[in-house]
């Protein structure tokens, strides 16, 4: 189904025009802001939901903390759609759908739920014992939750998807991480056959979710960019960070790209240990963007932007900065186009759009 409009986005056709814009690479002058403000629904969330070990929670107790959340940001006119993560299925759902126990995780800062399941596959000759169960308790959180989430954000906000786990990081989900970079130098006929596994179920829980969710514009809803045409997926490098450019081409490259042809197209993002693949993944055909992960213990992307962007060529850039930065250089007109910012810290709504009005009107 696709919504026709959304309540708590009232420019949403502007910020559907502009991302249109950035994604077909047709902005290299220009910026875009995502503005991350706190609300009274997220503190609520954290007070109840210390960071740690989880239950599986009410499916309805969670989409009424994202309408209450997202109401709170309804008058945001940033380049951002109001969306709900299914986080409880990322990523636990993959190998959940095979049989593996789930175990959930609260993420108290992001209002997320989280998922990991622990390594199921002891032993490579079982690689054609694997099935989809489409009656595992996972599938079915899953589709009771979509459908859920479906009908009661519907007309308000969107639901995005959550994200693929194939090639490598399906081979570590199920492997074990060290064994799996044991297996391919040791059984790399049984590595291929387990990624081209991970490629079906991947494929079977991606449509599976999106035959529920609503569409909007000729696009999808998603996390990390929020909108983009089409039916693109979520997906990452990360098990690929540990390893160096020459392995990415071998074991990373053709699976990803694989996925990327069967879904039209992708939104990758890289963790801070993962930047030297950078002018590496950017060759993806039909890759939409890179969002880029800082973590406390390497630089930020926000300083490094310069060389980041020289080796990301025209693929769009999502990083992160903070609002006084932010304001800083957008005012003394030293940021980089071809660059969604996402902006922490600003002190209100109003404060935000006003910013909003320099940020459309700007060009590096």
């Amino acid at each position: 189904m696709e919504t026709k409009n959304l309540e708590y986005k009232p420019n949403a056709v502007e910020a559907v025009a502009r991302l249109s814009d950035l994604w077909a690479r047709r902005a290299q002058d220009r910026i875009f802001a995502h503005f991350e403000l706190p609300t009274q629904a997220l503190r609520q969330f954290a007070e109840t939901h210390p960071n740690g070990p989880s239950a599986y929670p009410d499916p309805y107790e969670r989409i009424s903390f994202w309408d209450a959340h997202l109401a709170e940001l309804k008058d945001l006119e940033d380049d951002w759609l109001p969306i709900a993560y299914l986080s409880e299925f990322d990523q636990g759902v993959y190998a959940g759908a095979l049989g593996a126990p789930v175990y959930y995780m609260a993420h108290a800062d992001i209002g997320w739920i989280s998922s990991m399941a622990p390594p199921i596959l002891r032993n490579l000759a079982d690689i054609d014992q694997l099935r989809i169960d489409e009656n595992a308790e996972a599938v079915k959180r899953m589709d009771a939750q979509c459908r859920i989430f479906a009908e009661n954000a519907r007309g308000k906000f969107g639901i995005a998807p959550f994200i693929v786990i194939d090639a490598m990081n399906f081979v570590a989900e199920v492997r074990g991480m060290t064994q799996a970079f044991e297996d391919v130098l040791e059984h790399p006929d049984a590595v291929t056959r387990l990624m081209d596994f991970a490629f079906e179920l991947n494929v079977f829980i991606q449509e599976r979710v999106r035959s529920m969710l609503d569409g909007f514009m000729d696009g999808s809803f998603v996390n990390m960019g929020s909108w983009a045409p089409g039916k693109p997926v979520l997906f990452s490098a990360d098990a690929y960070h540990l390893a160096n450019p020459d392995f990415y081409y071998r074991w990373g490259e053709p699976h990803l790209q694989k996925l990327l042809n069967h879904f039209g197209g992708g939104l990758l993002h890289l963790h801070s240990n993962g930047r030297h693949l950078l002018e590496h993944v950017r060759k993806l055909k039909h890759l939409i963007c890179i969002y880029l992960i800082d973590e406390p213990w390497s630089p930020r992307a926000y300083d490094l932007l310069t060389d980041l962007k020289k080796k990301a060529g025209d693929v769009p850039l999502v990083i992160g900065c903070s609002f006084d930065e932010f304001e800083r250089d957008l005012t003394a007109g030293r940021l980089p186009g071809n660059v969604l910012y996402s902006v922490k810290g600003a002190p209100s709504v109003a404060a935000a759009n006003r910013l909003m009005k320099k940020v459309r009107a700007y060009r590096s």
